[in-house]
Formats: structure tokens, sequence, C-alpha cells
């Protein structure tokens, strides 16, 4: 059993092992545009952030809660104790309850700045759901394009490990080789053996990108299904001319987010300036002896705001404002620099593309080069060559159209594009 084998056999114990239950909900999806969608509903890294999400919205409930009521008691007892020269003394008991039911009051709109505040770290946690989840998608997308270029790497590799087979076997058959055909043969099962380590490497590749699917719940199994179906040059989507909002991109959102939170930040900065008062009625009972007494009042409780009135947090929180707002230009700025060089990029890649052969004449080429070289009419070095320019070309060729889709991938996501079903449909 060679390597080749032996990466086969592997990939094939990983998919038995893998647990039922992340296949529960992908259990056989049959187009490409499926299994992104599948991987949209249980990527890892997706349902972390959603987690953080639902726990983040729990923070209306905090920032609307309001604080109890306080009931305040006081009582004191004792002896009145009076022996003065014409009283012959007494020695009446004393009885003082006084309670009072206090009501905290927050001033300044104090409730509705904690709700802003609550809203907009909301929003920064939904943002970073969109940004993971593009990021998620264009790695789907890409994986699954290498897949289908893999495979068929992998079918050249084969190719060429069968031309060369065929011609050592004609070597060992016959019953003498001159010297030349003795180190033609040696020649032969060398560039074998390379072909081979080829695809060790390759497998290789194959087997991270199966796990990255398998712990979304694709199975490799499934997966091949949508592999049959390549992206040749010509293929590749068109740049859009519509006009771009900038505002949709993920990181924008993502900082239009920080930059709401920084102004809640300030409301709440401000509303703290404001004090809180404590107000309630106030219930009053007295008893000396024979004599009683009841009264109601009134208790208002307020802090002078003399020494601090949260200075140093309005300039706290106008300094991360401003922070905010300039991460945000420079964001607007970077990205803006980013889409023309992608588009640019993209545009080199694909006339690029478009003067390389494809795979229908590529494949005339080969057919031509295995019939010569069954004959025996060009010599053992030629057709090692032949093949290894061939299989370069593939894997150079492959390389650029991965760069060329990452490129338009990209740029959906600045466009805030990437997520819709529509941008899916062009390149799967």
């Amino acid at each position: 059993m060679n390597k080749y084998h032996v990466y086969l056999f592997s990939i094939f114990v990983t998919s038995l092992f893998v647990p039922d239950q992340a296949y529960s909900s992908c259990e056989s999806p049959s187009t490409a545009i499926e299994v992104v969608n599948c991987i949209r509903s249980n990527s890892p890294d997706i349902k972390q952030i959603i987690n953080e999400q639902s726990q983040t919205e729990k923070l209306r409930g905090i920032a609307t809660r309001r604080p109890n009521p306080k009931l305040e008691t006081q009582s004191t007892i004792g002896r009145n104790r009076n022996n003065g020269p014409d009283v012959s003394g007494s020695n009446d008991k004393l009885y003082n309850i006084e309670m009072a039911l206090i009501w905290p009051i927050e001033l300044g709109n104090k409730v509705e700045a904690r709700l802003k505040e609550a809203e907009a770290k909301i929003k920064q946690v939904q943002s970073d759901i969109l940004k993971v989840e593009a990021e998620v998608i264009l790695q789907t997308i890409l994986g699954i394009q290498r897949l289908r270029q893999i495979n068929k790497e992998m079918k050249l590799f084969e190719e060429s490990i069968a031309t060369y087979n065929n011609l050592v076997r004609q070597y060992r058959l016959r019953t003498h080789l001159s010297s030349e055909q003795k180190v033609s043969k040696l020649v032969f099962e060398l560039a074998k053996e390379d072909i081979e380590l080829k695809i060790t490497s390759l497998l290789k590749e194959q087997k991270s990108l199966d796990e990255f699917f398998l712990k979304a719940g694709v199975q490799s199994a499934h997966l091949k299904k949508v592999l049959a179906k390549s992206i040749y040059p010509d293929k590749l989507p068109p740049i859009s001319n519509e006009k771009i909002n900038n505002q949709h991109s993920p990181n924008i959102q993502r900082l239009n987010a920080d930059k709401e939170l920084s102004i809640a930040e300030l409301k709440v900065a401000r509303s703290i300036s404001w004090p809180d008062i404590e107000i309630g009625p106030v219930l009053s009972y007295q008893s000396e002896g024979d004599s009683k007494s009841q009264s109601i009042g009134f208790q208002l409780s307020i802090p002078l705001p003399f020494s601090d009135y949260n200075k140093a947090g309005h300039e706290y929180a106008s300094s991360g404002l401003g922070k905010a707002e300039s991460n945000l230009n420079i964001q607007l700025k970077n990205e803006e620099i980013e889409r023309k060089q992608l588009i640019q990029t993209y545009k080199d890649l694909i006339q690029l593309l478009s003067k390389v052969p494809n795979d229908k004449a590529l494949a005339s080429r080969s057919i031509e080069i295995k019939r010569l070289a069954v004959q025996g009419l060009v010599s053992s070095s030629l057709i090692i060559e032949t093949h290894r320019q061939e299989i370069e070309f593939i894997q150079d060729r492959n390389q650029l159209e991965i760069q060329a889709l990452e490129a338009w991938l990209k740029l959906q996501m600045l466009n805030g594009n990437i997520t819709k079903e529509s941008t899916l449909r062009e390149v799967l």
C-alpha cells in the first residue's frame, strides 16, 4: 500500500468517525447553493456569534430596569424621668416610630440612554454576525471551487501515472533492453513516484477542505455530488456597474455600530450628571404615657453636585465618539482604495485567463502526446517534460482562477452582496 492509498484510507476513516449529530441538518445537499446554506446554518463560527447575540439581547431588559422602592423605619423607646421639686415623680414610657416609603426617581432620561446603549451593543453583534457569515461564505465558495480543481488535477495525475505505467510495462515485455532503454525505464519509474508524491500533497489539501465542510455537517460523500460543474474563465461573473453604497460593508456596519455606541455612551454620561432624587411619604407615631400623636409628612432627598457632575465621564465619552468617527472615516477611505485595487486585479486576471487554453484544447494535446509516447516516437525526457509542463500549467491556471474568484467575492463583501442568493448563483 503506497502513500496515495494510505491518504485515501485516512479520509475514509475520518468520515466514519465524525459524530452523526453534525449531519442532522444537512443530510443530503444536492447543489452547491444548498451546501452554502448548510454551512451558514451549521458553521461553528456563526453559531458562536449567534449565541453571543442571544445573550446581548438581554441587555434591553437590564437597561429598562427600574430601581425598587425602599421602606425605611426608625423606632425608639424610653422613659420620661422627671424628679423636680414640685413633682412627686413620674416614670412615663416613651415610644417613637417613624416609617417612610421612598421611591427612587432617575432624572436625565437615564433609562432611555441605557436603552440606546444596549441597542448599539446589539447592533455591534449583528454586524459581527454579518462579517463572520460573509467570511464563511467566501471560504465555502473558494473551498468548493478548490475541490473541483483538485478533482481535475487528480485526474491529470492519474492519467500521467497510467501513461508511465504503460511505458514501463512495454519495456518490461521486451526480452532485451539497450542501455538507453534501461535508463528510460528507470526515468519513467522515478517520474511515476514523483507524481505519487504530488498526489499525496493534493490529498492532504483535500482532507483539510473536507474537514472544514464536515465541521458544518456536510459529508464528503454528499459534497462530491455538487462538484461536477466547473467554473471556466469565460464563466466568471462580470463586475456590476451599479452605484455602490459603501455603507453595506460588514466592516463599515460594525464601525457604524461602534459610533452609535459611543453616542449612546455620551448620552449615558450626560444622564449621570443629573442627580437621582428619592421621594416619598413619611408616617410618624409618638406616645408618651397617656399622650399619643400621629403625623404624616413628605421626604425629599437629592444630592447636590457641587464637587462632581461627571465631567470626566463626559470627556471620556466624547473622546470615544471622536475615535469612532475617525475609525469610520479611515475605514471608508481604505475600502474605497481596496475596491479599486480588487476591480483592477480582477480585470487583469480575467484578461490573462482569457488567453490561456481551456480544458478541451489541453485534452486534445494530451491525447496526441500519449499517442506519440506509446509509439516510441519521442524521447523519455521529452515525455516527462511535457507531462510536467502540463501539470504545472493546470495548477497555475487553477491558482489564477482562485485568485480571480476571491477578488470578485471580496468585492461582493465590500458591497454587502455576498450573502445574497443571486450572488451565489453567479459563481455556483
